[in-house]
């Protein structure tokens, strides 16, 4: 049996996955790997996007083609270093948009709007957080050797930096 739902589509009755199965430009279907979905949390303002994943006996890569994410990235930037149990962000963003990936360690980001409250673990480097304008956010580092790579699509500015939700 498969629902649609506001462009979503749900597959079987039991299956909380959804699939998109209508997209605009810069919608997270560019970079989706076809067979796998996202999750979308607080009424669609963030999104946890699996990212494709190529293993074998040498490692793991985990490729992000700029082109393939939802927004054209001004910046990027890492955090590393951050004790366990430790906080950062406690804000949200005016205009920007960021896609969060934790290459390595376990972060744990805690999301709110206005619709509500989510929590997201990212402990995978093949699965990303796309976190929409005005959508406050936290990241607690959960390990020592945590690194937290982000991409954002508007230069830095502190001034845009919100301390509710937007």
């Amino acid at each position: 049996m498969q629902e649609s739902i506001s462009g979503w589509e749900r597959v079987g009755a039991a299956q909380a996955t959804l699939r998109l199965v209508e997209h605009n430009a810069g919608s997270i279907a560019r970079y989706m790997r076809p067979d796998h979905h996202s999750q979308t949390l607080l009424s669609r303002r963030a999104s946890v996007v699996p990212l494709d994943r190529h293993e074998d006996n040498r490692g793991v890569l985990v490729p992000i083609e700029f082109s393939d994410l939802p927004f054209e990235p001004r910046r990027a930037f890492t955090i590393s270093g951050v004790p366990a149990g430790t906080a950062r962000g406690g804000h949200a963003h005016r205009n920007g948009r960021q896609f969060l990936v934790c290459p390595t360690g376990r972060v744990k980001v805690r999301l709110r709007d206005r619709t509500g409250v989510e929590t997201v673990v990212l402990d995978r480097p093949d699965q990303g957080l796309l976190i929409e304008p005005g959508v406050w956010s936290e990241q607690v580092y959960e390990l020592d050797e945590t690194v937290l790579l982000v991409f954002v699509s508007q230069p830095y500015d502190g001034a845009s930096d919100l301390d509710e939700v937007g």
